[in-house]
């Protein structure tokens, strides 16, 4: 899933306490605690860290090490005012913690990188991270193999620097006004540009292609709405039309039948 391109200390040392603590027993944070302080070493690290990212992003620096610390958030921050507060995106946060959607609680202890970007566990746990390895997988972005620690177990993955989420990860990261209309799924074509099932011809598609994995029949609203418009079309066979809020539309294909009147 993209190049190779180095290895931050603390992952490796990450490794090394995470086994340490397995023989004897005892738990301590492999990761330096950060403070919302200028005064804070840590904090003025991720400060150059990031300055030194948006340099290597435009060619005129190196990519900095990848560093993991943990930041104890009280409770009157949100995951947006962290973000904002470090200079991280919420994408690298969410990522970083396994949070599914922005509106999630944060955890009582989160890990904040000192580079922008999302990580991609091995196995994905979530639609988002469903959705955010379909599209990657396609591209040749660089990546960083990393092992986390999330309560205490070891989360091995790889992160993207300089990515964020995009088209319907980032409806599904913000929950602001879209579900998935199935409850357990697999993706069989992505939306943007790929192979053709059919004739395997590169081609731009403008859907999501949803199979459910758990025998789900019935295929949800993705949000409240107004039927406008119901029919069997050549290449979409039986679909639904939804209106929500004369905003937006939603459009619901290859459908082995429509219980719905318009």
């Amino acid at each position: 899933m993209g190049k190779q391109v180095s290895r931050g200390w603390f992952i490796q040392s990450t490794l090394f306490l995470f086994f340490f603590t397995l023989d004897f027993s005892l738990w301590a944070s492999p990761y330096p605690i950060v403070e919302l302080d200028r005064n804070n070493g840590g904090f003025r690290f991720i400060q150059q860290s990031i300055a030194q990212f948006y340099r290597w992003e435009v060619g005129q620096a190196e990519l900095p090490e990848l560093a993991i610390f943990l930041f104890r958030p009280p409770e009157t921050m949100d995951l947006l005012s962290v973000a904002a507060r470090f200079g991280l995106t919420a994408d690298t946060l969410a990522s970083l913690n396994g949070m599914s959607n922005v509106q999630q609680p944060l955890p009582r202890e989160l890990l904040v990188s000192n580079v922008p970007g999302i990580f991609m566990p091995a196995d994905p746990n979530n639609d988002l991270d469903t959705l955010f390895q379909e599209r990657i997988e396609k591209s040749n972005h660089p990546s960083l193999s990393v092992v986390l620690l999330r309560n205490n177990r070891p989360i091995e993955g790889s992160f993207f620097p300089g990515q964020r989420f995009q088209g319907p990860e980032r409806l599904v990261f913000l929950q602001l006004f879209f579900a998935n209309p199935l409850r357990n799924f697999r993706i069989t074509a992505a939306f943007g540009v790929g192979p053709d099932p059919f004739t395997n011809r590169m081609r731009y598609h403008n859907g999501v292609d949803l199979v459910p994995t758990d025998g789900q029949t019935t295929v949800m609203a993705s949000a409240r709405g107004t039927v406008t418009q119901i029919g069997l079309h050549p290449v979409y066979g039986n679909f639904v039309i939804l209106e929500h809020n004369s905003m937006y539309s939603t459009m619901y294909a290859h459908l082995s039948r429509v219980l719905v009147t318009q």
